[in-house]
């Protein structure tokens, strides 16, 4: 596994009209930040990350939001929540098969 570790204040996830606002807006306040634009076609999802060196642009197969019920990531990538709430804590319940 190839990986660098870094250290921002603010990690944006979409570099639509609103996330290169709020890029520009903590910019200009001389806040350290990253984006990352995210992509998604048949065969799979594209994430672009600016980096101090430039843009890297990471392919895969499957993106995983795992950041819970209010997920920022699954409303960006507009997929509903199939769940309920319970005690005001949003809960979804999948079966998967996998193949291969």
């Amino acid at each position: 596994m190839h990986s660098t570790v870094g250290q921002v204040e603010v990690l944006i996830v979409g570099a639509g009209p609103t996330g290169l606002t709020l890029a520009c807006d903590l910019a200009r306040r001389n806040i350290d930040l990253r984006l990352i634009d995210i992509e998604q076609d048949e065969q799979g999802v594209t994430a672009t990350l600016e980096t101090e060196k430039g843009n890297v642009q990471v392919r895969t197969k499957y993106l995983v939001g795992a950041d819970g019920g209010r997920s920022f990531v699954r409303k960006f990538m507009q997929i509903g929540f199939e769940g309920d709430t319970w005690n005001g804590a949003e809960c979804s319940s999948q079966t998967c098969a996998w193949k291969g």
